[in-house]
């Protein structure tokens, strides 16, 4: 894995509720949206999973953020899975280059993306 920053899963779920969602609440900011993740399909549903069944964090979270690097070794079920799992989060990819947005073009060609 790439994620430089180091989070698990836990440390993230644990950072948000105590103290990045009690901050953007106490300052007013909650019309920020707010995702997790922010990494490739293979950390799917685990990931974000691990983080949004925990009530206390999932209350500040809005969506997932997904990159499409190595979207050829995992495929798009994990995305069904994990919006099935938590249909009041949206997912949204973030991060793409190696002119991988052709793909996007053909996902809504073929009406994929919601």
């Amino acid at each position: 894995m790439w994620n430089t920053c180091a989070w698990t899963a836990e440390g993230q779920r644990d950072w948000i509720k105590t103290t990045l969602g009690p901050i953007l609440e106490a300052a007013g900011m909650r019309y920020l949206k707010l995702m997790v993740l922010d990494h490739n399909r293979d950390a799917l549903p685990w990931y974000p999973a691990t983080i949004l069944e925990d009530p206390q964090s999932n209350q500040f979270v809005d969506g997932v953020a997904i990159h499409w690097y190595d979207d050829d070794n995992t495929g798009p079920e994990v995305m069904t899975e994990l919006h099935s799992l938590f249909e009041d989060k949206f997912l949204l990819y973030t991060e793409s280059c190696d002119g991988k947005y052709l793909r996007l073009k053909n996902m809504l060609a073929h009406d994929n993306v919601k």
